[in-house]
């Protein structure tokens, strides 16, 4: 069926290089996006990961990919390795599926993995009900063992649709989805410090007239 969203490659870094470039040729041919992961994160992971990156400058250099961080390996140290790697942009893992930034300065956004069809209408309210985002993902190995049926992952789709429909939802990129965290943060910041100089204001004001009224007081005797 034709939807008007733009499908997100997940490239599992776990997974052998030659695969992982054929699908990886195959998802810039129909101008997919790309997202790495890894189920753990180590050197040989980061090694795969940086040359698939490469590859995809390679394609098209115009792509950036982000990298997926399970909830099990989000660790402050492997949030700096992955930096130190170039990979500034993640999705992780949230319960309440709040975006927001990272220590760096960068923005992450949440994703989902939808295994069971039976919550994805709470995952849905959810995102709706939160005013917030999630990459929504779903794993081919359920569908190739039968966990999961390509018409599960329809009705997922139909479902957001029907929201959409109804302005409650919209889809949007990832570049798209990680800015616009950016600008919100940038937003929230800029009211902060509008607060806080406004409150320096009134402190000193109030100072200033707790000074007048103790002179007035000071000098009440001289009356």
């Amino acid at each position: 069926a034709e939807h008007s969203i733009t499908p997100v490659i997940l490239l599992n870094c776990s997974q052998e290089k030659e695969q992982l470039a054929q699908i990886l040729e195959k998802a810039v041919a129909k101008d997919y996006e790309v997202v790495l992961a890894g189920l753990q994160i180590d050197e040989s992971i980061l090694q795969t990961a940086d040359e698939m990156k490469d590859l995809l400058a390679q394609m098209d250099d115009t792509k950036r990919p982000a990298f997926l961080l399970r909830n099990k390996v989000n660790t402050e140290e492997t949030r700096n390795l992955l930096n130190e790697h170039g990979y500034t942009e993640l999705i992780l893992y949230d319960a309440s599926l709040q975006a927001g930034m990272q220590e760096n300065g960068k923005p992450y956004i949440c994703y989902g993995f939808f295994k069971q069809p039976v919550y994805y209408s709470n995952y849905i309210s959810q995102v709706v009900t939160a005013h917030t985002m999630m990459l929504a993902s779903f794993d081919f190995s359920t569908i190739q063992s039968g966990r999961l049926k390509i018409a599960d992952v329809e009705r997922f789709i139909e479902m957001a649709a029907e929201q959409k429909a109804d302005n409650k939802l919209r889809y949007v990129d990832l570049n798209s989805a990680f800015q616009a965290v950016a600008d919100q943060n940038a937003t929230q910041q800029e009211r902060q410090e509008a607060y806080e100089a406004y409150a320096a204001g009134q402190e000193e004001r109030i100072q200033e007239l707790e000074g007048k009224v103790h002179t007035i007081y000071s000098r009440w005797n001289e009356y």
